[in-house]
């Protein structure tokens, strides 16, 4: 529901669907918060419905419907040294036409030609950036963030491709969709998994305002999660290079964090990280671990860094330096997953600046 003014709305839902609020921290910055009475009987009623001015208020809605996009067909995936190539055809075997269509893998997204029902879209893409991709998403049941919302600018790529525009605030519909997606999203993370997008003029529900006048905007936007084949062999690839890893913060007691691609270490701080290997990747036995760890400035002071031993369940230090370091007999650092535990800390007198610090993983 997206509102002009501060008010509160009660809304009907049509028949065989059930509505109830989204769970909190589940939204974007752009959301409204409020207490809501949810009547069920033969429909849904939500009462009470808050809106602030300009923001968009998100229900989860659940039901049956045959009116939703059906893709059939897979893509088969090839992992590589900047991320994964994606070959394949996508059917639009249902009856909705899919308008400003995205695809979102490898922590990048990419636009594509609309997909009317019927049509087959042929993709033949290498998505990636070369770096590792944050672990949980805006897609994710349990994204990786840490509640305080996220505001999407007009420059974000992930909710530029989405839309099918590079700003928000040309006209109308341009800034609805916008705060649509924003609604619904928690972060500007793009997930594990291979995810399309795309718009359509119908809707798979129907609903009503009450007591308003009110428009019905038949706008619905769909993530589809794809079948996706990996043409890796059993074995696994024989190195994991950090574009086909996720990493996770698991403790920082910076308070500033931002990525391991570009953050500050203050005295007396620590940082924890888990990387692990996409889904889609098959995990080798590991023979050894190569840390890279940089820094802009030469001469900065090094860190200390930590490895978790998955055998002993304890920590044990590494000597680090700038550029890469090996870690051998790396069996035990590593747990079924392909997860790897490290941990970064600085002494009370001394900090530094790191712009990179992930790994690459050599099977044997």
């Amino acid at each position: 529901v997206w509102s002009p003014r501060r008010t509160r709305y009660d809304i009907a839902m049509g028949s065989g669907f059930l509505a109830r609020p989204m769970p909190s921290g589940f939204s974007g910055a752009l959301t409204t918060v409020g207490d809501t009475v949810v009547e069920q009987a033969e429909t849904s009623t939500l009462k009470g419905v808050s809106v602030d001015v300009g923001s968009v208020r998100p229900f989860v809605v659940e039901g049956f419907t045959a009116d939703a996009p059906r893709i059939d067909g897979s893509l088969s995936l090839q992992p590589g040294a900047v991320g994964l190539r994606l070959v394949g055809d996508l059917v639009n075997s249902g009856n909705v036409d899919l308008t400003d269509v995205a695809i979102i893998a490898g922590g990048a997204s990419q636009r594509l030609d609309p997909l009317a029902a019927g049509e087959v879209l042929h993709i033949d893409l290498v998505m990636g950036t070369g770096q590792m991709i944050p672990g949980g998403s805006g897609f994710d049941p349990y994204p990786n963030t840490g509640g305080y919302g996220y505001y999407a600018y007009v420059y974000d790529p992930l909710i530029a491709d989405i839309v099918h525009t590079d700003e928000c605030y040309s006209n109308m519909e341009l800034q609805a969709r916008c705060n649509l997606v924003t609604s619904i999203m928690t972060s500007a993370w793009h997930g594990t998994n291979v995810v399309l997008t795309g718009w359509s003029d119908s809707l798979p529900v129907s609903m009503g305002i009450l007591n308003a006048n009110s428009k019905l905007v038949d706008q619905a936007l769909y993530f589809i999660e794809l079948d996706t084949i990996s043409t890796s062999t059993s074995q696994g690839l024989d190195v994991i290079p950090p574009s086909l890893m996720t990493w996770r913060l698991l403790d920082d007691s910076t308070g500033y964090f931002t990525s391991p691609y570009d953050f500050y270490l203050y005295s007396g701080s620590q940082v924890t990280f888990r990387f692990q290997p996409l889904s889609l990747v098959t995990v080798p036995e590991i023979d050894h671990i190569q840390l890279n760890m940089e820094s802009p400035y030469n001469g900065a002071p090094r860190p200390t860094v930590q490895i978790f031993n998955f055998r002993t369940g304890q920590w044990r230090s590494v000597v680090a330096f700038w550029g890469t370091t090996t870690i051998p007999d790396a069996a035990a650092f590593v747990d079924p997953l392909g997860g790897v535990q490290l941990s970064l800390s600085m002494d009370d007198v001394s900090e530094a600046k790191i712009s990179r610090f992930d790994v690459t993983l050599f099977g044997k």
